[in-house]
């Protein structure tokens, strides 16, 4: 039997999310696909409440560091907004090979390999050292990226 986190028997996702009013009376805000209303580092304005964003993946705020913000204009203005495809059939920019030899440098290893997302590097990461056949130990709680790359 599966184990299910929403109570509503809407159909799909999305409406099993918007309808689950136990966890809406739980935390006393809606907790999912919300708009935010404002964001400056780590706050946010949901739903006309300051809060702190723990599910965010930008930790310590740095998204607004003035820093950050002046070298990603540099960047937009010298290579715009995207390769426009993936690095695999359009190749990579300059920026991911020097990324990528300082982050190895930095570990000590011989080389890395960056990706566009922790899921991808994760997936990838599994595909890449496993072979059919081979023997692989996961907890049962483990993230679904490493669920997929095990696959």
């Amino acid at each position: 039997m599966a184990f299910s986190l929403f109570s509503s028997k809407t159909s799909g996702i999305r409406g099993r999310c918007r309808d689950d009013s136990a966890t809406k009376l739980r935390l006393r805000y809606a907790p999912y696909y919300h708009a935010m209303e404002a964001q400056q580092g780590t706050t946010v304005r949901l739903q006309g409440r300051d809060m702190i964003m723990l599910a965010s993946n930008d930790y310590l705020g740095l998204s607004y560091h003035p820093k950050v913000i002046e070298a990603a204009r540099a960047a937009l203005l010298k290579w715009g907004t995207s390769p426009t495809g993936a690095r695999v059939s359009n190749g990579s920019r300059a920026y991911h090979i020097e990324l990528e030899e300082k982050l190895a440098a930095f570990l000590g290893k011989e080389a890395c390999h960056v990706h566009a997302a922790g899921y991808l590097s994760c997936l990838s990461g599994i595909a890449a050292f496993a072979q059919k056949g081979d023997v692989i130990l996961a907890d049962k709680n483990i993230h679904s990226c490493l669920w997929d790359g095990i696959r």
